[in-house]
Formats: structure tokens, C-alpha cells, sequence
């Protein structure tokens, strides 16, 4: 273990792992259908599936059931009938359909535009670069940027999820540079832009923003992403230069909060590394949003999270409340997950931006040992 992974774990929320580890997104079973497990009926273990036997026409037949977030209210879940093609967990599918394209148009903030089409075109001349198109569900697509070493083969692949504002220069450009460590990064722009984020994120104030107008619309992070997101992840283990069978996941804010969802409902991810992503459910599921937004946030499905997790959080946040981690870290800690390392760093939202250089260097290179270690 190196001296990184030593202080991280000094951070670490130890105790009750044996049983904590074994409570997979597997169906439990019952002898008779209990009152409460019914459709509609509010339930309190989040993704908790549960077959019970039920007596129709005379016979008895076994029914399965999940508890799900109810998008009309988000702090509340309910039980709803399990559909294998709908819920979690979830099978990467063994074929996906994907090609390469032009690079996307570069837009954003104009007074940045210049320093980040530098920038992208200097990281292209680094690496193997290139854009590629995944078709998805409903007739949409997700573009992503694929980044590896050049004259690389056999490597391992980290699938990085931007965040709220949609795919800018800085997240870019930190995915990028993990591929000069030698993995396979593909980061696809996950959410077509809605009013939510136009609202909040004006595309004039985005430095380098890249879009897609036919990705699904953003409606958070969420299982029914996690399912569209699919394809993506197997057009990721496609790429010439991946080996298949290691695959991690990152996000930088809520796109950490959409890997965490995605190792959750998948199984097969050899880590997951979220930086500076919220969980509480006041903080994500304003009102304001309803109909909009639905998050089915890690703090409510801690227990369900088996993957290796380094939580990477900034200790002057000013967008997630370092409140907010450490709610998550006392949920953590209550459900016995001893599989989830932390390390705080001194700094804001934009620790992984490359122009907070100090904190940029930390969380690169914690990102790359937690990677070296698990995948």
C-alpha cells in the first residue's frame, strides 16, 4: 500500500463491513405478501427488491416488487412491480451502436474560448483524441470524448461524467490528463441542456462548453439514467485501446454523483470516484424543480454501494456544503460500508480544476493511486 492509500485510510469510516457486504441489489424472498408490499405503498430501503407470493385465480404466484423514488416527491420512496428491463441491476449490453465524429463545436464564455481551444488542441496532439456518437434509447444520442495514450493497448477504462452545467473546458481537460496515466477516458456529454441548467448556467458564462441537443434531456441522476447510460459504457469497453474487463467511473459534482448512482445499479465497476458531488436530498430536490429534476441520491442508497469508493470533497465548498459529505460520511458509517475512502482537501468547488493548480495536483493524483490500487 503506498503512503497515499495509508493517510487516506486514516480517514476511512471503518466497522461492520462482513455484513454490510452482503446485501447485493438482489431479490429477497417471502412465503406471503405482506400488507405493506404493494404498488404505491411507501417503503424505506431504497432499491430493496422483495419477491412475495400472491394468490390470483386460485393460485399462487410469486410477484416481485421494488422500492422506488417517487419522482412526484423525492424524498419519498414506494414500492412499484419489478421489471427486469426497466430496474436495476442492470447488464451492460453485449453490443452497442457507436461511430466516430468531428470534434463538436467548442462554445461558451467568448473571453475563454481561445485559451480552450488551446488547450484541447495541445491535449490532442498528447494523445490519441476523438469524438464518438452512442446511439441510446428514444431515438437519442450521447457524444463522447475518447482520450488514451498514443500506441497503447490492453488498458483500463474510466468513464467521466461532467457536471451540472454540461461538458466545459475544465472537466475536459481533467479527464484528459488521467489519460496520460494511462487509461482509456471516455467522457460523454451525458444531458442535452434544459431550462433548469440555462437558469442557473447561462452558456455565455461556461468556458469551452460542449453540447449535444439530441442527448436526453437532464432530469438528474437518477436509475432511468443509469439505464440510458448503458450503451455508453459499452461503446467505452469497445475502444480499440480498453481492456473490457477493468472499468472505473468518475464525475466532477453531480456527474460524481451520477457515477456513484451508476456503480450502484451496475454491477462490475472496479471503483468509483466522486469529486465534490452532493447528496443531501434538500440541496438536490428543490421544489422548484419538480417535474424537472428526480435524484436517487447515494446518501439514500448507501448501503447498496459495494464498489470502492474514494469520496473526494473540498473543505471550502461553496456549492456542496462540506455538511453535505459529512452527512453522507455519517450515513456511511451507520450502514457499516468500510469499502468508501474519503480525503478532504483544502479548497472550493473547483478543486479539479487545473487553475486551482495545488488542489488540481491533489485530487489527480489521489484519483490515480485509488485507480492503481482497484482497477
Amino acid at each position: 500500500m503506498t503512503p497515499t492509500s495509508r493517510r487516506r485510510r486514516a480517514c476511512f469510516i471503518a466497522a461492520m463491513a462482513a455484513l454490510a457486504l452482503t446485501a447485493p441489489l438482489a431479490a429477497s424472498n417471502a412465503t406471503a405478501a405482506p400488507p405493506s408490499v404493494r404498488p404505491g405503498v411507501v417503503c424505506t430501503e431504497p432499491l430493496q427488491q422483495v419477491t412475495v407470493t400472491v394468490v390470483k385465480k386460485g393460485k399462487k404466484v410469486k410477484v416481485r416488487y421494488i422500492c422506488l423514488q417517487d419522482k412526484a416527491s423525492p424524498e419519498t420512496w414506494k414500492w412499484a412491480l419489478y421489471v427486469a428491463t426497466q430496474h436495476p441491476p442492470f447488464a451492460i449490453p453485449a453490443a452497442s451502436t457507436w461511430k466516430v465524429i468531428p470534434e463538436p463545436e467548442v462554445g461558451g464564455d467568448p473571453n475563454q474560448l481561445t485559451n480552450a481551444k488551446q488547450g484541447l488542441a495541445r491535449l490532442a496532439s498528447e494523445l490519441n483524441y476523438r469524438w464518438i456518437e452512442v446511439n441510446v434509447e428514444g431515438g437519442k444520442t450521447i457524444t463522447a470524448a475518447v482520450w488514451a495514450p498514443k500506441g497503447a493497448d490492453d488498458l483500463p477504462v474510466v468513464v467521466f461524467f461532467h457536471g451540472t452545467a454540461g461538458m466545459i473546458y475544465w472537466e475536459y481537460e481533467f479527464a484528459a490528463t488521467l489519460a496520460r496515466a494511462g487509461y482509456v477516458v471516455v467522457a460523454p456529454v451525458w444531458f442535452a441542456r434544459t431550462q433548469f441548467q440555462d437558469g442557473f448556467f447561462p452558456v455565455g458564462n461556461m468556458p469551452g462548453l460542449i453540447q449535444n441537443a439530441n442527448a436526453p434531456s437532464f432530469t438528474g441522476a437518477n436509475v432511468e439514467t443509469a439505464r440510458t447510460l448503458l450503451p455508453v459504457l459499452r461503446a467505452a469497453m469497445d475502444q480499440p485501446e480498453a481492456d473490457s474487463a477493468r472499468m472505473a467511473l468518475s464525475g466532477n459534482s453531480r456527474g460524481g454523483t451520477m457515477a456513484m448512482i451508476q456503480a450502484v445499479t451496475t454491477p462490475g465497476m472496479k471503483a468509483v470516484i466522486p469529486i465534490v458531488a452532493p447528496y443531501m436530498v434538500p440541496q438536490m430536490n428543490s421544489p422548484m424543480y419538480r417535474g424537472q429534476v428526480w435524484e436517487v441520491l447515494p446518501r439514500s442508497v448507501v448501503a447498496k454501494m459495494t464498489t470502492p469508493t474514494l469520496v473526494i470533497a473540498g473543505t471550502k465548498d461553496q456549492v456542496v456544503p462540506p455538511a453535505s459529505t459529512q452527512d453522507f460520511i455519517d450515513s456511511a458509517a451507520k450502514a457499516g460500508r468500510s469499502n468508501i475512502e474519503y480525503l478532504w482537501v483544502d479548497g472550493p468547488h473547483q478543486i479539479a480544476f487545473s487553475f486551482n493548480s495545488v488542489t488540481h495536483g491533489q485530487v489527480r493524483q489521489a484519483t490515480l493511486d485509488f485507480l492503481a490500487e482497484h482497477v
